[in-house]
């Protein structure tokens, strides 16, 4: 039983992760390709990083770790697991840039070479969470079915 809600838990905090994750990096690649004011699209973002993507990454690698724990991870639920503590790792580092970017667009005078390589390191932590927890989500759900 327990493994069950572990297993919906999982599920859920993937696709929540996909979801919004997918956006934020929507939103602040846009930005940052030019198409809109860097502000705007971090306080949109940071938004929807805090309320509804972090949780996600934080529930979705306990969750896994908890159907590992409780066995009713079995051959490729045991990819899901890994799949979905790498993604809430990644995706915890990436939140970690992208607060660092959010202080570095409130100084003045703004420091573009510093926000460049902030957004570089996001981009590097924060797409692959992405792919990841769309591979936990399907395996996931392939275990569920």
């Amino acid at each position: 039983m327990l493994d069950t809600v572990a297993g919906g838990i999982q599920i859920v905090s993937a696709a929540l992760l996909l979801g919004a994750g997918g956006r934020v990096g929507a939103v602040l690649l846009r930005a940052n390709l030019g198409r809109g004011d860097r502000r705007d699209a971090m306080a949109r973002a940071a938004g929807l990083d805090r309320w509804v993507a972090m949780p996600a990454a934080l529930l979705l690698p306990l969750s896994a770790a908890l159907r590992l724990r409780l066995g009713g991870a079995e051959g490729w639920g045991k990819l899901a697991v890994a799949l979905a503590i790498a993604a809430g790792l990644l995706w915890f580092l990436a939140g970690a840039m992208r607060r660092r970017m959010e202080q570095a667009l409130a100084r003045e005078p703004f420091d573009a070479e510093l926000y460049r390589g902030l957004f570089g390191l996001w981009f590097l932590l924060g797409w692959p969470a992405l792919p990841a927890a769309a591979g936990a989500l399907v395996l996931g759900l392939g275990q569920a079915g």
